[in-house]
């Protein structure tokens, strides 16, 4: 399995916070990549195991 440095720091920022939103998670390692871009990617780690989707989080943007 191939880690970039941006897979690498992601899953180093996971590890020490636990959870982060996806908000987050665009604006600390996906900066100026499409939205649709940034979910196919996490979607991929999801598959490979990497990562745990957590349920949405409720805000008052999707309240």
């Amino acid at each position: 399995m191939y880690f970039t440095n941006r897979k690498q720091y992601l899953l180093s920022d996971l590890g020490n916070y636990g959870l982060l939103s996806t908000t987050v998670i665009v604006e600390k390692h996906f900066n100026n990549v499409y939205y649709s871009t940034v979910l196919r990617r996490l979607r991929i780690l999801e598959k490979e195991g990497l990562i745990r989707r957590a349920g949405i989080l409720m805000t008052t943007e999707n309240l």
